[in-house]
């Protein structure tokens, strides 16, 4: 009894790691989620990764500011913020 408990847990682990979620940040500040890791085609310069609704979408790697999966993903408030000199 425990030993397929054990192989059905050991397959949703290695399964769940298979379909990460990355979030894409982009320089204008619009932020996409991306369904697998981002490609990038050196030939053109451009990233190409589906969005969460299925959609294929190809962006110029000048366009992104950071490529993080959904867990490591920087926070707005935790950039450095620089304070005015009086």
């Amino acid at each position: 009894m425990k030993l397929p408990l054990l192989f059905l847990l050991l397959t949703l682990t290695v399964c769940a790691g298979c379909a990460s979620r990355y979030t894409v940040t982009m320089t204008s500040g619009r932020v996409v989620t991306a369904m697998g890791k981002p490609r990038l085609n050196k030939a053109t310069n451009h990233y190409t990764f589906k969005l969460n609704t299925g959609e294929k979408v190809e962006v110029s790697r000048f366009s992104i500011r950071e490529i993080a999966p959904e867990s490591m993903r920087s926070e707005e408030g935790q950039q450095f913020k620089p304070t005015p000199v009086k």
